[in-house]
């Protein structure tokens, strides 16, 4: 079963031609956002370490394991590393060579890390560690220090349409999908088949027109709507969402080409009715609502002050 890649072209290029020299990094990192291809970059590579030559699944194949999250955190603990470092001696099962995936390693604690740090230092030769993350940032610099680190990247509009077409989807959803997410196939999966990714992109939309407009209320109404899902992990994401808006409406003041949100409608009327002062107030404000969401805050009020702070620029 082949794992097909579209997109990141110079990161596939580069791990070709190291895969051909037999230089594999111990431990690789691909780093970037949400829907960008990261899980899919490792389960190609893993497969092309652990099996060579080979068409297998790379969810399923027994010199491929991926690491398992656990607690009320859905993070890795210490006792995972723990069994991977003591597992990672033993032997392949089919081949010359074993992986371990580390998928979606935020909230990794340190602890955690440090108890990875030694095995990733002086692993057995057989093993490679494959880790994915939003960010480098996510990792104390001991880590980043032992590993190879790749950023992915969007794919063009050509390449998401094959992706969407392959998967069956009618040229009207994909439309739709690549307005929404640009350049971002998993985002643009999601935004097909998922209703909370829609209804997230509703809200970003209903907040900015209510910004565009001077409309505090029409604005709380949206805040409100997130307010009822009661769910931090999609109030960050909106965050995220509208920061891009706000950055995409500065590119179109500036004459930069440059495109990140999901409502390019509404960053050029926000570029329109919003000085750059206020934009870049706004940047902040959206930037440092999504990390103030991660800590233990009443996601109720925090949501009712942030509107009114967005009126009080």
């Amino acid at each position: 079963m082949e794992t097909k890649i579209y997109g990141n072209l110079n990161v596939v290029g580069v791990l070709e031609s190291m895969l051909k020299s037999e230089r594999v990094p111990h431990a690789v990192l691909f780093y970037g956002e949400k829907g960008l291809g990261k899980k899919t970059l490792a389960s190609w590579l893993s497969s092309r370490i652990a099996a060579p030559g080979q068409s297998i699944n790379p969810m399923s194949y027994p010199d491929i394991i991926w690491a398992k999250k656990g607690g009320a955190s859905q993070t890795f603990s210490v006792d995972t590393v723990r069994e991977v470092s003591a597992d990672a001696f033993v032997l392949p099962n089919n081949g010359d060579r074993k992986v371990y995936i580390f998928a979606d390693c935020e909230g990794m604690r340190s602890e955690a890390q440090n108890a990875l740090l030694k095995i990733i230092e002086e692993p057995p030769p057989f093993v490679h560690f494959i880790f994915t993350a939003g960010s480098r940032e996510v990792f104390l610099p001991t880590i980043i220090s032992r590993t190879v680190c790749f950023g992915v990247s969007a794919c063009s509009d050509d390449e998401c349409r094959m992706a969407l077409a392959e998967k069956g989807y009618d040229n009207e959803k994909i439309s739709g999908a690549l307005s929404a997410f640009p350049g971002n196939i998993g985002m643009q999966i999601s935004y097909i088949e998922d209703e909370k990714t829609q209804k997230t992109v509703k809200i970003i939309k209903d907040i900015t027109d209510g910004i565009n407009s001077f409309g505090e209320y029409k604005t709380l109404k949206a805040f409100a709507e997130l307010e009822s899902e009661k769910d931090r992990t999609m109030a960050k994401e909106v965050m995220a969402l509208l920061d891009k808006i706000v950055m995409d409406s500065l590119s179109l003041k500036f004459d930069v080409a440059s495109r990140m949100g999901p409502y390019p409608e509404g960053a050029q009327k926000m570029a329109e009715v919003l000085s750059v002062s206020k934009a870049l107030k706004l940047h902040a404000l959206f930037s440092d609502a999504a990390k103030a969401i991660d800590s233990n805050v009443n996601l109720n009020l925090f949501l009712s002050a942030l509107c009114g702070k967005i009126f009080s620029l």
